[in-house]
């Protein structure tokens, strides 16, 4: 009974989400995107990085996936500052290096010299996807097909998690001594937003019962999570949900179209938003907490 009236609560307030406003700032197809996954603020060199996989299936190896290089007000800086990449998809910096999921590999690349520095091969991975990095420089990335969390330090792969509880893991973030897992869900199912303990990787709920097709994660100033969700429980398209640490959801944008890996300008209080079927990148102003 506690469940259906969580879920029915949940239904409920996310028919209050109002549709997306009108964007800060679009990037449209027409300047240089193709089928963007992630994009990345970097607040240390003040760029956005956005991983484009370039045409579809998202699984390909065809070596046309590049990243493209943009201001925090929407200029496209490079349309390929970096190319020869299959399907490139979650995005994180640590220090002067991006990392980025290809496929099976796990991709670093030297953002001042502007090159690539290590293709890193995963055994066993089937579909990386989301890329945390840790305080200590250790690079997590999400296999949401495999149902794993692989750990790379030093150029070194482990497996840190593996398995159902998973729950086809997605967007991923390290912050403090938690790993925080957006999951998208088995088959039509849908994920919950938990997290991780980095020493004793226990799994912890943030949201009691499944959300939606989760994507892309972020965290606030105010510590909240910020998740988009490819398809939600409330059946209208993809959405844009504030999670905070205690599981309070509260719906932010409703009705958008393919949200993937979202980013944060948090100077400017822009969410990035990537529309991967419609090869657009919007930064829409998020509303007061």
């Amino acid at each position: 009974m506690r469940c259906i009236i969580w879920l029915w609560l949940l239904l409920a307030t996310l028919a209050w989400a109002q549709n997306a406003p009108g964007p800060a700032w679009l990037l449209p197809q027409s300047s240089g995107l193709e089928n963007p996954e992630s994009a990345y603020y970097d607040a240390t060199h003040d760029v956005i990085f956005v991983s484009n996989i370039a045409g579809l299936p998202p699984s390909k190896k065809d070596g046309r996936g590049w990243i493209t290089t943009v201001s925090p007000k929407g200029k496209v800086l490079d349309k390929q500052w970096i190319s020869g990449l299959n399907s490139p998809k979650g995005l994180r910096s640590y220090g002067n290096t991006l990392w980025v999921a290809d496929i099976d590999i796990l991709v670093s690349m030297d953002i001042g010299k502007r090159q690539i520095i290590a293709r890193i091969s995963v055994p066993g991975a089937r579909f990386l996807n989301d890329v945390a990095i840790s305080k200590q420089g250790v690079v997590y990335v999400s296999d949401m097909v495999a149902n794993k969390i692989y750990a790379v330090y030093d150029n070194k792969v482990s497996v840190f998690a593996e398995g159902e509880q998973l729950e086809f893991p997605n967007g991923l973030l390290a912050h403090q001594n938690k790993l925080v897992v957006a999951a998208y869900g088995k088959d039509g199912q849908y994920g919950r937003l938990y997290y991780l303990d980095l020493q004793t990787r226990k799994k912890t709920l943030i949201t009691p019962m499944p959300l939606g097709q989760l994507d892309g994660l972020e965290l606030d100033d105010a510590g909240n999570y910020l998740v988009s969700s490819w398809q939600g429980v409330h059946g209208k398209g993809g959405c844009i949900l504030r999670i905070s640490p205690t599981g309070k959801i509260t719906p932010l944008f409703a009705n958008l179209q393919s949200p993937a890996d979202i980013g944060l300008v948090a100077k400017q209080n822009l969410l990035l938003v990537p529309n991967l079927m419609e090869s657009k990148v919007a930064a829409f102003t998020l509303p007061q907490k």
